[in-house]
């Protein structure tokens, strides 16, 4: 059988240059092998649990919980408003239970994001950003709410449970009773603010990707002042809190110019706003249909 030889000339068009030139047979490049491009939310769910769940490593073992649970609108069937980016609740876990299905470990922090896909592979980067923001601001919150972020109902149907849910992210944020008579930032005060920023900073340390404040904190929704300054007054412990778990971190004692920041966009006395809350879970809020707490309306 007669074979090539490797070391004849070839005539070789360069595909990124378009330019023709003689190359040796053996020094042809390996046809680039161009597979289409197909998302899949069950990759992408993962993929950000594993980059979550480090930064509350800590909260997971003092509540002997053994995951955390990311879900997607389109993945348990609804379709929310239009206002909603992500929605996070103590029960959110035990209400979703049969949605979770075979991953179930038992109760645990959760929360529902909005999974709807990239139009194509270039728009992935800045979809993943978004997404990435929202589960930020959405992991912020549960960590408000730890110890108590585990709960569950077993005396209320599973099938009431998740009509309440689906009825409360279907409706406008503006219509619910009890938004009607209380100030935008109720369960997105300093508190929420602060562990935020730091989440916020872990995020960008551990993905290396730019997340903007701006969204990351729903800042527009809110009549605060510029977002950089709160930035900087808690800066230096973003930093040297960095080791810390992120429930030490907002049960420390806050900065003096975050509390004076915000008694000031607010109107609170700031004296007393580092004392304790009577709530144990500052900063939730109620669903209509019950007394749960914890919802999160973009």
């Amino acid at each position: 059988m007669l074979k090539r030889n490797p070391y004849r000339r070839i005539l070789w068009l360069d595909p990124d240059t378009g330019e023709r030139k003689w190359i040796k047979a053996y020094e042809r490049p390996a046809p680039k092998i161009v597979r289409p491009w197909r998302f899949s939310w069950a990759r992408e769910r993962q993929k950000l649990i594993d980059t979550l769940k480090p930064m509350i490593r800590h909260e997971l073992r003092e509540s002997k919980c053994k995951r955390l649970y990311v879900l997607g609108e389109n993945e348990i069937g609804l379709r929310w408003h239009d206002n909603l980016c992500g929605i996070t609740s103590q029960d959110l876990a035990d209400t979703l239970r049969p949605q979770i299905g075979p991953q179930w470990r038992g109760i645990g922090p959760a929360f529902c994001l909005r999974d709807d896909p990239p139009s194509s592979s270039d728009d992935y980067d800045g979809w993943y950003s978004r997404l990435l923001q929202v589960a930020g601001h959405e992991l912020a919150h549960c960590i408000g709410c730890f110890p108590h972020w585990c709960v569950s109902h077993p005396y209320v149907r599973q099938e009431t449970k998740f009509q309440v849910f689906k009825e409360d992210t279907e409706a406008d944020p503006g219509t619910l009773p009890e938004y009607a008579d209380r100030p935008k930032w109720v369960h997105h005060d300093w508190r929420f603010i602060r562990l935020a920023m730091h989440v916020s900073g872990r995020l960008i340390e551990a993905t290396k990707l730019r997340l903007p404040l701006v969204q990351l904190l729903a800042w527009d929704y809110f009549d605060y002042s510029d977002p950089w300054q709160y930035l900087a007054a808690v800066s230096d412990e973003i930093q040297s809190m960095k080791h810390l778990p992120l429930s030490a971190i907002s049960k420390s004692e806050p900065p003096r110019r975050l509390l004076e920041l915000w008694a000031s966009d607010t109107g609170h006395d700031p004296v007393t706003l580092s004392k304790p809350a009577s709530d144990p879970i500052p900063g939730d809020r109620t669903l209509a249909a019950s007394q749960w707490k914890g919802c999160d309306h973009e």
